[in-house]
């Protein structure tokens, strides 16, 4: 997981995690979850979240993203 600040600095790799899938599970049907602790050099504004995600099994890789306010 990556952070694009609202400043635009990117903070690489500041979360990552493994998703199990069970055997007959779709993967469109798994969430993808991420909580993000931020102390206070974070300033208030727009900042976007994007998820690297790879299927071990097949190899197969997506990328998807996400916008998020930061406020007071």
């Amino acid at each position: 997981v990556d952070l694009e600040t609202s400043d635009g600095k990117l903070v690489e790799g500041i979360d990552k995690g493994i998703v199990d899938k069970k055997q007959n599970e779709r993967m469109t049907d798994l969430p993808i979850n991420s909580q993000l602790k931020l102390d206070s050099t974070y300033k208030t504004g727009t900042y976007k979240v994007t998820f690297y995600v790879k299927d071990e099994l097949t190899g197969q890789k997506a990328n998807l993203w996400s916008f998020f306010e930061l406020t007071n």
